[in-house]
Parts: structure tokens; C-alpha cells; sequence
């Protein structure tokens, strides 16, 4: 099955060139990063920092002890699976309307799951969480993906899709793409 995408080390400063792993480091009681981070996350992040400028990552990749001690966070977070942040501008206080117009902003982007934010916990922050995005290289040679009702034949060693078929019967049933 597919994977989900995370950052690379390699990818902090040249892919995402404003933001540094550390930025998104968790506080207390680990080695900071309990969880990869969801490549969607960055993605969505190094969309706002480029429209917004200075952006202050208050919160995101979290352990289940440092979570817990935090009031208004669940259990299932999604900043337990590197897949949220909570942000703030640099030096700037948001008015009500700007983080309105700011959530219907990221409400557009792809692979946004959700965004709030509450005066009771966030003082001047806005939450993102994201759904992840996935990666179909170094699985198996050859996998059966079913796509609606649709089947594909993926080779993961060149991430090509090799074969499709609007059916398959003992996975075996394609329409050869060079036919």
C-alpha cells in the first residue's frame, strides 16, 4: 500500500528554502521529533510564509506526554502524526477579521483537512491540520491499486503506471497501455 510522504532531511532550506526542521522540534520529553513531518504540512506552511512573510511555527510536531499537558489538545492529535502546526505572524497581533480571512486563505489549499483558532488556548495563533499525501516508490515491484472502480498496475522501481483496466479478475485482467 502506499506510504505516507514525509519530509527528507535533505529537503529543509532547498525544497521548503524558509523553514528549518527545528522550527517544528517538539518541547519537552524527547528528541524533539516523536514523528516524521507530513511533506503536505511544509507544503501548506511554504505556501504561507511566501504570501504572509515572517511566520512564528508556535506548535507542531508533539510527544503524547507533551500533548496531553496542553489544555484543549485530544488524544488522537493530529500534531502526534506531523501532520498540524499551530502559527502565528512575527510580530503581528491578528484582528478577529484577518484570522477569518486567513482560514478561508488555507480553507482553498490542497490537502487541508481543517484550521481554527480560539482565543481560550492560542492567544494569537491559527491551527492547521492536514491530510497526508502519499508516495507509491519502494513498496514492491509490482502492486494492484484500485482507483473508484478503476484498477492500476504501478512498477514502483520507475513509479509508472504500466498497465489499467476499468476491471480486474484475479488481478491479472489489464489493457496493455502500449496497445
Amino acid at each position: 500500500m502506499p506510504r505516507i510522504k514525509y519530509v527528507n532531511d535533505n529537503e529543509w532550506g532547498t525544497v521548503f528554502h524558509n523553514f528549518k526542521k527545528e522550527e517544528f522540534r517538539c518541547p519537552k520529553y524527547c528528541d524533539g521529533f516523536p514523528s516524521k513531518i507530513a511533506y503536505s504540512l511544509l507544503e501548506v506552511m511554504q505556501n504561507l510564509r511566501n504570501k504572509y512573510g515572517a511566520i512564528r511555527i508556535n506548535s507542531a510536531v508533539r510527544c503524547v506526554q507533551y500533548n496531553s499537558e496542553l489544555n484543549g489538545s485530544v488524544s488522537d492529535s493530529d500534531h502526534l502524526e506531523g501532520c498540524a502546526c499551530d502559527w502565528s505572524l512575527e510580530n503581528h497581533v491578528f484582528s478577529e477579521a484577518e484570522k477569518n480571512e486567513i482560514m478561508t486563505y488555507i480553507r482553498t489549499l490542497p490537502n487541508i483537512k481543517y484550521t481554527y483558532s480560539n482565543q481560550t488556548n492560542m492567544f494569537n495563533g491559527i491551527h492547521i491540520s492536514v491530510n497526508p499525501t502519499y508516495e507509491l516508490a519502494n513498496i514492491t515491484k509490482f502492486e494492484i491499486v484500485e482507483v473508484g472502480i478503476d484498477y492500476v498496475k504501478i512498477d514502483f522501481e520507475t513509479d509508472e503506471v504500466v498497465d489499467f483496466a476499468m476491471y480486474s479478475l484475479n488481478g491479472e485482467d489489464y489493457i496493455n497501455l502500449d496497445s
